[in-house]
């Protein structure tokens, strides 16, 4: 225990938990749209609202209309990632980090070459001051990021040349200021490595993988990971364990915790960011549920310089987490949290969104969930089936209405418009980006698992027929229909967040099966993609023989998306 006077910079009620739970007295710098959220913990002498605790003088003007100043603290922190470097310009090397070694924690250029000096594996890039300077940049795929960002918020991707001196023309023409770094794209599976780190040794690592790559989600799909269970991914755990130690010696993060992003290619990892901070999302949580270790506690005690007392106790289960979104507008109605709670698996769960809030687009902010949960299953694949369905059901329960029709009684159900209760409309519905479902048109049997007529204005996207090939065009699951189908509906979702689309903008799917009565099996694999309130359009065909005698089925889709 200790009695140390803390100034922690940002809000996290975990990690505030945790500090005090080991004695520590705690001050709180937070932004005054999170003054709300203390919920007892802190009175107001232990608060200090301000306009942003990661600027360090909104924060020492904060201190002061407090009557407090930074020598009153014995440690300054920042359990969030925007915070970091002000902590340590405020501590004036009396925090866990210096101020120069904070900074190769927030940019991405610095961060970049030094593990690229220290000999581990690395995207090419270079740093862009003007938009100009990317025609230079001659890489086929890449992306353009912010020097400081978080996550993908600022972050734009280009597919070919011809698109990448689009981008630089179009940043020009807007007056866009940089300085960015460009980046070649890197193929592979994305996976975070979130951890330990004590006294310059990684004394643990934990590693998950997204559902999608995280540009990915930015054009549509689900936002979720899970916790790769240590017993059955050994080899990648010690891949793992080994670039988290050389990534945190070169960037001279000796204590604290730690999240990293890489990916996957064939028997190596390549780094792609790497932050000293408590995960976001639920990841915590999750690591909790699945190894028996509090990063939030891990990461107070180092602070405080006490002992780490993390020690693996893994579940026999398997856990991940999902964000839960709502369609954009004016939110009216969402599933609350007994709702969320009730869903297979839920373990916890947090609902964040509250009737009156202006939703954002899913697709454009990604890092706005309306709820978190942390799921738990028998195995990784029951795991990932239920946050599939789960972020389907959440938007398809939620009733919004458009951000322009504040009080005018328009209410969007899910992804379709009705008056009426959540997700209740049935008949037509029309979609937020101009789709027209008609499940029982007149004159005709009415549907069911599909709907007879899908109408629309927008861009049109043909997905070409997908097989059960992964991305290094192995058959995934011979033999086995309910296999080859999730791989094939994995590959139709990557397809269509290329095209800008996700699968609530499919109209039309075609079935293409070497068995009839395989169906049952690949339509219930389809539902953990496809919202089954208004499902698109379908066809199946039983065919005597595919591209190859092993591939058991074909799918091709048409899609609209909201842009002309």
């Amino acid at each position: 225990m200790t009695d140390q006077k803390v100034l922690q910079l940002g809000w996290r009620l975990e990690s505030l938990t945790a500090l005090r739970d080991l004695g520590a007295d705690v001050t709180c710098v937070l932004a005054a749209a999170d003054d709300d959220k203390r919920a007892g913990l802190l009175d107001d002498a232990r608060t200090v609202p301000v306009q942003d605790p990661a600027d360090p003088g909104s924060v020492l003007a904060g201190l002061e209309r407090y009557g407090l100043s930074v020598p009153d603290f014995d440690v300054i922190c920042a359990p969030g990632e925007n915070p970091l470097l002000a902590a340590a310009v405020l501590a004036g090397g009396r925090g866990a980090m210096a101020p120069r070694d904070a900074l190769l924690l927030r940019d991405k250029d610095l961060q970049k070459r030094r593990v690229r000096a220290a000999g581990v594996p690395v995207a090419d890039s270079r740093p862009v001051v003007h938009a100009r300077e990317l025609a230079g940049f001659a890489r086929r795929r890449g992306v353009l990021k912010p020097l400081d960002g978080t996550g993908t918020v600022g972050v734009l991707a280009w597919h070919g040349e011809e698109e990448r001196l689009d981008l630089a023309r179009r940043l020009t023409e807007q007056g866009a200021g940089g300085p960015w770094l460009a980046e070649e794209w890197v193929e592979g599976s994305e996976v975070h490595v979130d951890g330990v780190v004590r006294d310059g040794e990684v004394v643990f690592v934990s590693v998950g993988r997204y559902l999608q790559n995280a540009l990915e989600i930015r054009g549509g799909g689900v936002f979720a990971s899970r916790v790769l269970h240590p017993l059955a991914y050994d080899k990648l755990y010690a891949r793992a364990r080994d670039l988290a130690q050389r990534s945190s010696a070169a960037l001279r993060h000796r204590d604290g915790v730690f999240h990293m992003e890489a990916f996957e290619q064939d028997d190596r990892l390549v780094f792609g960011e790497y932050a000293g901070r408590i995960p976001g999302g639920e990841i915590a949580a999750m690591v909790r549920h699945q190894h028996g270790v509090d990063l939030d506690v891990e990461w107070a005690r180092a602070l405080l310089g006490l002992a780490p007392s993390a020690t693996p106790s893994v579940a026999p289960t398997w856990f991940g987490w999902v964000s839960l979104f709502t369609p954009g507008g004016v939110l009216e109605s969402c599933p609350g949290e007994d709702e969320v709670a009730g869903c297979d698996g839920v373990r916890q769960v947090s609902v964040r969104a509250r009737p009156g809030d202006l939703r954002p687009d899913p697709a454009k902010a990604s890092n706005v969930p309306a709820a978190l949960a942390v799921v738990e299953g028998a195995d990784e694949e029951q795991v990932v089936q239920r946050m599939r369905r789960m972020a389907r059901w959440f938007p398809e329960e939620s009733v919004v209405r458009p951000e322009d029709a504040r009080g005018t009684g328009t209410d969007t159900g899910g992804r379709g418009t009705g008056a009426g209760t959540r997700g209740t409309g049935t008949g037509a519905g029309t979609r937020g980006g101009g789709l027209t479902h008609l499940p029982d048109p007149p004159g005709v049997a009415p549907s069911s698992g599909y709907t007879h007529v899908v109408s629309g204005r927008g861009r049109l996207a043909a997905i070409a027929g997908q097989m059960a090939f992964d991305t290094e065009g192995e058959l995934v699951g011979p033999g086995d229909p309910v296999a080859q189908a999730r791989q094939v509906f994995t590959n139709m979702e990557r397809c269509l967040a290329a095209a800008g689309a996700t699968f609530d903008d499919v109209v039309k799917l075609t079935y293409y099966v070497t068995d009839i009565a395989f169906v049952p099996d690949v339509l219930a694999v389809r539902d953990e993609f496809v919202g089954t309130r208004r499902p698109p359009a379908s066809t199946v065909v039983q065919v005597v023989a595919l591209y190859r005698p092993d591939l058991l089925l074909e799918v091709d889709a048409l899609a609209l998306t909201d842009t002309e």
